[in-house]
C-alpha cells in the first residue's frame, strides 16, 4: 500500500501531497472519488465524451491540445468499446431501451425527438462500413 511519503515512480508528481494535513488528504481524497464516481455513474453517450472535469482533479493541467482520430478510427473504437461491454456486461440494459421504458423519450413526440438513440444490433453494427 502506497503512502503520501512512498515514491510511487510519478516523477515527482505527487510531491503535493507531502505538505498536506491527514484531513487535507480526506478531502483530495473524497473529491476524486467524487470525480470517479462521476465518471462511473455517466451512461449511454456520456461515457465517450471528453472529460475535462475528469481531468482537472489532477494538480497539473491538461493539455488543451487535444488529438483525436480520424473518424473511421474513432467510429471502429466506439465499435470495439461496446463489443467489450456486450463481453463483459451481456446482462447490462439496453440505454435506448430505458428511456423509451421509462419515459424520457419517445420517437414520436417531438419534443423528445432529439434525445432518441440510434440502435443498432451488434448483427447491424458489423455491417456498417467503418
Amino acid at each position: 500500500m502506497l503512502s503520501a511519503t512512498a515514491p510511487c515512480g510519478d516523477g515527482g508528481m505527487n510531491d503535493d501531497l507531502d505538505n498536506l494535513t491527514a484531513a487535507e488528504l480526506r478531502g483530495e481524497v473524497a473529491r476524486l472519488r467524487a470525480g470517479i464516481r462521476q465518471h462511473r455513474d455517466s451512461t449511454g453517450h456520456d461515457l465517450c465524451w471528453h472529460h475535462p472535469d475528469l481531468w482537472g482533479l489532477l494538480p497539473e493541467p491538461a493539455d488543451p491540445h487535444v488529438a483525436v482520430p480520424e473518424w473511421s478510427d474513432f467510429l471502429r473504437g466506439c465499435v470495439r468499446y461496446r463489443e467489450s461491454l456486450d463481453q463483459q456486461l451481456p446482462s447490462a440494459a439496453n440505454h435506448a431501451r430505458v428511456r423509451l421504458l421509462t419515459g424520457e423519450s419517445s420517437p414520436t413526440d417531438p419534443s423528445t425527438r432529439n434525445h432518441v438513440l440510434l440502435h443498432v444490433t451488434k448483427a447491424e453494427a458489423d455491417t456498417l462500413a467503418i
